[in-house]
């Protein structure tokens, strides 16, 4: 946190002294609780922090980011070996149209981003094609998950909260719908909170895929409609290769033997 110069000065002195070597950084942006708005005071710290870490982010390797309701605020940066980045937002609410406009991440591999719509998520500068682990969550609807998994051609293992609704949000297309995208290196996938194996996957191919697991609510995942956890049988083909499954979702007998 920088509460004030004397706390800027101490940080910029800490990574002077930090020079080469390794390190993380944690930034957690809290709401003001003075009578002036909080939009009037957090924009002067991301600007106060972007100016200590300029010159000092080459050794960065790992980022948490936990903010509300502004901006990523480093756009300006370049975070040259940065590995890992968790971004976590509170109560975005609908206008996130600039949140991922991301600073320079050439060497990023690990992502972790938690907010309640990611609407803008497929327009951002993500370097989707180099991650090899990603967590999304929550609030993706399963067509845009899609999407996104066709840009992973790295990925090794994914975890993800989708959306409950298949059709909440804007409508995500895909003009190479048709296509079959193989993801030669992902061994795990994980999915919480919703069961998306009703549908079939024919637009992903996932040959080194051996563990699949999936963590929903109970029954009745949906409270507007009667939901029946169901197996699609075309998903045999995708999953051919998977020598562990784990689902917490209550099957029939008959679904059962169709897996």
């Amino acid at each position: 946190r920088v509460k004030n110069d004397e706390c800027l000065r101490n940080a910029v002195t800490w990574l002077d002294r930090a020079g080469l070597s390794p390190w993380s950084l944690s930034v957690f942006v809290q709401h003001s609780t003075e009578l002036q708005e909080v939009s009037d005071i957090e924009p002067e710290h991301y600007k106060t922090l972007s100016n200590a870490l300029d010159g000092h982010t080459g050794s960065l390797q790992r980022l948490r980011w936990h903010v509300r309701d502004f901006e990523f605020g480093l756009q300006g940066l370049s975070f040259p070996n940065l590995a890992s980045l968790v971004i976590i937002f509170e109560d975005i609410g609908d206008e996130v149209d600039n949140v991922f406009n991301l600073p320079s991440l050439p060497c990023l591999t690990q992502l972790v981003i938690s907010l309640q719509d990611h609407a803008s998520v497929l327009n951002s500068n993500i370097p989707w094609s180099q991650l090899t682990h990603l967590y999304l969550g929550s609030g993706l609807p399963f067509n845009q998950w899609k999407l996104i998994m066709k840009m992973c051609r790295m990925l090794e293992k994914g975890c993800f909260r989708l959306c409950l609704c298949r059709l909440a949000g804007r409508p995500y297309t895909d003009p190479n719908a048709t296509m079959v995208t193989t993801l030669p290196h992902l061994k795990e996938l994980t999915f919480l909170e919703s069961w998306v194996f009703t549908e079939p996957i024919t637009e992903l191919s996932l040959p080194a895929l051996w563990k699949v697991e999936e963590f929903s609510r109970a029954q009745g995942i949906d409270v507007n409609s009667d939901f029946t956890a169901m197996w699609n049988p075309q998903l045999s083909a995708l999953f051919a290769n998977i020598t562990h499954l784990n689902l917490s979702t209550g099957l029939s007998g008959s679904e059962l033997a169709t897996i």
